[in-house]
């Protein structure tokens, strides 16, 4: 029939053309599975009352043990109703969606082993005390507070970051943590006490170091924002006789540091 079709002849005239013409275009095993099929009604039946759920040709052949294009010929002609035909696509798409997730997740953590064995190289060797003394200027670059005359402070919401910050000013500006102040910045939806408490502990100082926390109200802010920050983002400050002149030196020093860089590696004069 289907050759009949394609070329517009008759299927008997077809018969009598191909009847001495071994046909291979199936395996044994395939070919007998879909003429057992054929013999079966009950498999054909069921068939129809899946398509009518709705079932794509995909999940009834995995259902029934028929192959796909046996059920586009026994099903080409009952079309899935519209809502049906939705879902299937719907279905098709969050496969695939799934799909790609893995493949990222699977990507991603190849990366992320990969770099970890690189840098494990790079630290076969502790870190110079003139290494550490740039590592905690490039960090105070980036988040401290800048203007002349300003605290020694920076805000982030990165523990391990704050926790290199204070290393770094006690080994190399004699800070003790009781000259630490902080203050949490926290949307409406933190619990107060909650992130005093953890930041507390991240830092190292007595919940009697902290300021009023500042919530933020702004109706325009984002609401996407919330939720993101459990604990909020932490302002920590050192406060003391002393402490604005060591702002000044580090912000000299990181002046110095720009300087030496793009001068003797970007090759800026």
């Amino acid at each position: 029939n289907q050759i009949g079709r394609r070329l517009g002849f008759q299927s008997g005239t077809i018969a009598r053309w191909v009847a001495d013409v071994p046909f291979n275009g199936f395996s044994d095993e395939s070919r007998e599975e879909q003429l057992a099929a054929r013999r079966d009604p009950h498999v054909y039946n069921r068939a129809l009352e899946l398509r009518q759920q709705g079932w794509s040709y995909n999940m009834i052949s995995k259902e029934l043990g028929v192959a796909k294009s046996t059920l586009s010929n026994w099903l080409c002609d009952l079309p899935l109703p519209g809502d049906e035909k939705e879902a299937i696509i719907v279905r098709g798409k969050a496969k695939a969606a799934e799909a790609n997730r893995r493949k990222y997740k699977a990507h991603r953590e190849k990366v992320r082993a990969e770099a970890a064995e690189e840098f494990k190289a790079i630290l076969a060797e502790d870190l110079t005390e003139r290494e550490l003394v740039f590592l905690g200027l490039m960090l105070y670059w980036g988040e401290g507070a800048k203007t002349d005359g300003h605290q020694l402070s920076v805000s982030n919401s990165d523990p391990a970051m704050l926790q290199i910050f204070v290393l770094w000013l006690e080994r190399f500006f004699n800070i003790d943590r009781s000259q630490l102040r902080a203050y949490i910045f926290i949307y409406p939806d933190i619990d107060i006490a909650e992130a005093e408490n953890y930041w507390s502990e991240v830092i190292g100082i007595p919940l009697s170091q902290f300021y009023k926390a500042q919530i933020d109200t702004r109706e325009n802010k984002s609401v996407d924002k919330q939720g993101k920050l459990k604990y909020g983002t932490v302002h920590l400050a050192a406060c003391g006789e002393g402490t604005t002149d060591r702002q000044r030196k580090i912000m000299v020093w990181i002046e110095l540091l720009g300087e030496y860089i793009q001068n003797k590696y970007a090759g800026i004069a």
